[in-house]
């Protein structure tokens, strides 16, 4: 073998050695990083499950809280359309109940809801107005004609009601009595409810129960409309006249429905 042959031969054998010893090595280096590091990867690992659990439910909270927001709305609309028809019936049950009485052959009539009392001034409010055809000075009554008071005041889209017992009202009547006489006098709303009869002859015979209606000499409202029934009655043999207290029929009967009396005109004082 030349010198030539040999160098050759030994660089081969060298070559493959060094092969065969880093083989080895990075087995054994390789084998002691995983060895090192693998407990490490396993709580990333495990942190990183965690983690994505845990982003995963606060993206379900966040659905189902947009989910319950749509819910909700609906809920809110549901319950909203209900209510409609509730007030809806309620007012075609008050129109035939008005029907069956027929108020529509005695008066043009205006169906109202009552939005808000002011019983310590004696002032209803109800949900319509101008817009509707609704002036000062038209009386308002329930579906049972019982005389509530008059539009007062008139806004865009609602009014107000002088109560009967208001302090500024005062309007003439007519007592039925057990004796079916003709028996006249003036009401005069005192406030808190409260009405009261006035310039009854003494001679006449009031009694308590007895029925009290509208008449038209002043011309403030129709004929024939309830106001109440006599109280108790005052009598003194030193005056011409006798008084007594009217207990109004709406104090008891104030619902949440009411009628506009839209084709009577009352007299303006002069």
């Amino acid at each position: 073998m030349t010198s030539k042959s040999r160098n050759l031969f030994l660089a081969i054998a060298i070559f493959l050695i060094l092969i065969t010893l880093n083989k080895f090595f990075l087995n054994e280096v390789k084998n002691t990083f995983y060895t090192i590091t693998l407990p490490i990867q396993n709580i990333l690992w495990k942190g990183g499950e965690k983690f994505s659990g845990f982003l995963q439910t606060l993206f379900e909270l966040r659905n189902l809280k947009i989910e319950n927001q749509e819910l909700l709305k609906q809920n809110q609309k549901f319950l909203s359309v209900m209510g409609e028809i509730k007030n809806l019936r309620k007012e075609n049950q008050t129109l035939k109940e008005a029907l069956n009485l027929e108020l529509e052959k005695d008066f043009e009539l205006i169906l109202v809801e009552v939005i808000g009392k002011e019983t310590d001034g004696d002032f209803v409010l109800i949900s319509k107005g101008e817009d509707e055809g609704i002036s000062e000075g038209m009386p308002v009554i329930t579906k049972e004609k019982i005389l509530i008071g008059s539009i007062e005041k008139v806004y865009k889209n609602f009014s107000r009601i002088l109560l009967l017992s208001n302090q500024k009202s005062n309007f003439d009547v007519e007592i039925q009595n057990q004796e079916s006489s003709e028996i006249y006098g003036l009401a005069q709303g005192e406030g808190d409810l409260r009405i009261r009869l006035k310039f009854i002859p003494r001679e006449e015979e009031l009694a308590k129960g007895d029925r009290v209606f509208t008449t038209v000499l002043a011309g403030i409202f129709p004929k024939g409309l309830l106001v109440g029934e006599i109280g108790e009655v005052k009598k003194s043999d030193v005056s011409a006249f006798q008084e007594a207290e009217i207990e109004p029929y709406f104090k008891r009967n104030l619902s949440e429905i009411l009628f506009v009396i839209k084709n009577f005109i009352p007299k303006k004082e002069p």
